[in-house]
């Protein structure tokens, strides 16, 4: 049995999957299998798989269903691990990532990890992150996920099988954002222990599946309203239901910005009323009016 399972989904990434599963060759564990499920790739993604002949990689193929927790769920499925851990096929980890959370993990029972993480542009060249943090913070960290303090990036995770089956696996309504979601859960069940390097690389490329504007505040407010619904400590259900409230506040501003002041200004009213802070809903009404009116002048 390999102690550790990877688990990568893929569609059409036939440039760069090989680079992604020789950053997992190249781990100093040498105890893993590779999973890789194939989303019926139309390119030559798994002629260039094969080419590899790895015998720790098992290639799972799937009918293209554009649904990356239920690609995951279908990996975790296929894999025999002790641990489980997830690379999405345009990302690359730094070789002794496996190595510094399973000796980070060692006689913790229940315990999961994390790692930094660092962007690189598609040649391969570091770039400065643009958004979220990390900081290496111990123990159940839902509370500090929720207000921000930290963040965890699913490329960067080591979860015991046991503590990944507790959480039910990747909720398949959510088409977006489902890592978000299950850290969260990872977070109310089992202790973090963080590794205070950045140990894997995530790929800002033009195809790099990723959402902007109004659309990632309103997933992203989804899963914290899930979470809100879910928890069960009164504190941390009244901090997410404000999280939530705030992406609703940041998605008005962006229907504002983009000219449609009446859905925005009601999108605005609703996380007021869903606890957004007053002054947050004055600022993004402010900051959507302001860049409407700076793309009228641009355009005249």
């Amino acid at each position: 049995m390999p102690l550790v399972s990877v688990i990568m989904p893929t569609y059409n990434r036939a440039e760069l999957i090989v680079q992604a599963v020789r950053s997992v060759i190249a781990q100093t564990v040498p105890d893993w299998e590779l999973i890789v499920v194939d989303d019926g790739s139309t390119d030559d993604t798994v002629n260039k798989l094969q080419t590899l002949a790895e015998p720790r990689l098992k290639l799972v193929h799937e009918p293209h269903i554009s649904n990356s927790a239920r690609l995951r769920n279908i990996g975790v499925a296929a894999s025999r691990g002790d641990y489980l851990a997830f690379l999405d096929s345009d990302d690359l980890w730094l070789p002794s990532k496996l190595e510094l959370q399973l000796q980070a993990l060692l006689g913790k029972d229940g315990a999961w990890s994390y790692t930094d993480h660092e962007l690189i542009d598609a040649s391969g060249e570091r770039m400065p992150r643009r958004a979220g943090r990390f900081s290496p913070i111990s123990g159940y960290i839902a509370r500090d996920l929720i207000l921000d303090r930290t963040g965890a990036s699913i490329i960067t995770w080591l979860v015991p099988r046991n503590l990944f089956e507790r959480t039910g696996g990747f909720d398949e309504s959510l088409t977006m954002r489902e890592d978000l979601d299950l850290v969260l859960r990872l977070a109310e069940l089992g202790e973090a222990i963080p590794v205070a390097q950045a140990l894997a690389l995530a790929r800002e490329h033009p195809s790099r599946k990723t959402m902007a504007g109004a659309d990632q505040h309103l997933r992203s407010a989804l899963v914290f309203q899930k979470a809100a619904q879910r928890l069960a400590d009164p504190e941390l259900k009244k901090l997410a239901r404000r999280r939530a409230a705030r992406h609703h506040a940041a998605t008005g501003e962006q229907f504002v910005a983009s000219g449609e002041l009446t859905k925005g200004l009601a999108t605005i009213g609703r996380s007021l009323l869903g606890g957004a802070a007053f002054r947050q809903c004055v600022q993004a009404t402010a900051t959507g009016c302001w860049r409407l009116l700076r793309h009228h002048l641009r355009s005249r």
